[in-house]
C-alpha cells in the first residue's frame, strides 16, 4: 500500500520531532518522490532553528527570541507504506 504525499509528510514529521531536540516551528520545505522500482517512497525536507552553541552561557541572559539561532535543514525519507526509514542532513549544508 502506497501513502499519499500528505500522509507521508506527516509521518516525516512527527519522525523528525521524535528524535531530535526541535523546540520551534518546523517548517516543511520540498517534497520530492523517490523512484524506487520495489518500494516508491519520499524524500521530504523540514527546517528548524537550532540554538547555536554557547559554551560560556552569555546568552542566557538573553531572552529565548533574541538568542542567536541557525537554521537546520533535514531530509526525511519515507518508504511507500509510510514508514520512516532516515533522517540526514540537507546535502550542501554544514548544520
Amino acid at each position: 500500500m502506497s501513502v499519499d504525499v500528505k500522509e507521508a509528510v506527516a509521518h516525516a514529521r512527527d519522525y523528525l520531532v521524535s528524535i531530535f531536540p526541535v523546540t520551534g516551528r518546523v517548517e516543511l520545505e520540498e517534497v520530492e518522490p523517490y523512484p524506487d522500482q520495489d518500494d516508491p517512497g519520499w524524500r521530504i525536507t523540514f527546517s528548524y532553528d537550532r540554538d547555536e552553541p554557547d559554551p560560556l552561557g552569555l546568552t542566557t541572559f538573553l531572552p529565548p527570541q533574541h538568542r542567536p539561532k541557525r537554521r537546520v535543514y533535514k531530509v526525511v525519507s519515507v518508504r511507500g507504506d509510510g514508514t520512516p526509514e532516515s533522517v540526514k542532513i540537507r546535502s550542501g549544508d554544514t548544520n
